[in-house]
């Protein structure tokens, strides 16, 4: 199933606090046109990602968090990274996105003020992941928690998310 990227309603869409997440499906790109420096393993996450076709994921500002625990194995070290969010809204075309994105690896592209962070590699992606809360009462947050998770064998430079 292709990948359209998400829409909120006109109502969600004007609240405040609502940011943007960008999400590409690593099957999408061209490895000889990836930049030798995201492929390298000293790439430090702040540098374009060359020629992407980027879908958007809109999220509750302030409902997010990025982890990244180092992990040991007796092949070595490797960093357990996860990314979550809440996406606000929900309709049909949500619901099919988000199960079209189960059967995808990603890199991500964050921007936070005048900063972006690039997120997972094409040979470290991340996966897709999400689950519905419809919350007890009007006060809850209501709608997908989204999460992309993956491995990687070294640990993410210059990486401060705030949400």
């Amino acid at each position: 199933m292709a990948l359209n990227g998400i829409t909120l309603d006109t109502c969600v869409a004007q609240r405040p606090g609502i940011g943007l997440l960008s999400y590409a499906p690593v099957s999408d790109l061209d490895p000889t046109k990836w930049p030798a420096a995201i492929k390298d393993s000293t790439y430090n996450q702040q540098s374009g990602a060359g020629e992407v076709q980027w879908y958007s994921l809109p999220y509750l500002v302030g409902t997010g968090a990025w982890t990244e625990n180092q992990q040991d194995d007796p092949q070595g070290q490797y960093f357990r990274n996860e990314l979550t969010l809440l996406l606000p809204n929900d309709s049909a075309a949500i619901r099919r996105e988000l199960q079209a994105m189960k059967d995808y690896r990603f890199i991500l592209k964050m921007t936070k003020g005048t900063s972006t962070w690039l997120l997972g590699t094409i040979s470290q992606p991340l996966r897709f992941s999400s689950s519905y809360e419809s919350g007890a009462d009007g006060e809850d947050q209501r709608g997908h928690r989204c999460q992309f998770s993956g491995a990687t064998l070294y640990k993410s430079p210059y990486f401060i998310p705030v949400f």
